[in-house]
């Protein structure tokens, strides 16, 4: 029995796309790797499979739990990049 690899999307704008690849995952270059990136006009298709997807979506919310509230527990600039980018997160058909 052959286990099925399921692929995901992330789509972007350009902000959250470079939020996500200069900061989110900079130190990241197994998760970059694995990343298939399409610009369509102002909007970024990210592909990669369900596991790597998952570590996004995991490597977004720990950092949202660390940047995205100020002392208020309001949204900071970044919070909003961050709920965006998990937002994003859907399955490709």
């Amino acid at each position: 029995m052959s286990s099925i690899i399921k692929s995901m999307i992330i789509k972007l704008k350009l902000k959250e796309y470079n939020y996500l690849i200069n900061n989110l995952l900079s130190n990241e270059n197994d998760i970059k790797s694995k990343l298939k990136i399409e610009e369509r006009g102002n909007k970024f298709l990210i592909k990669a499979d369900d596991n790597t997807i998952n570590k996004i979506q995991e490597l977004s919310e720990d950092h949202l739990q660390i940047v995205g509230f100020d002392s208020d527990y309001k949204l900071t600039e970044e919070g909003k990049i961050l709920e965006n980018i998990i937002d994003s997160i859907t399955d490709f058909d």
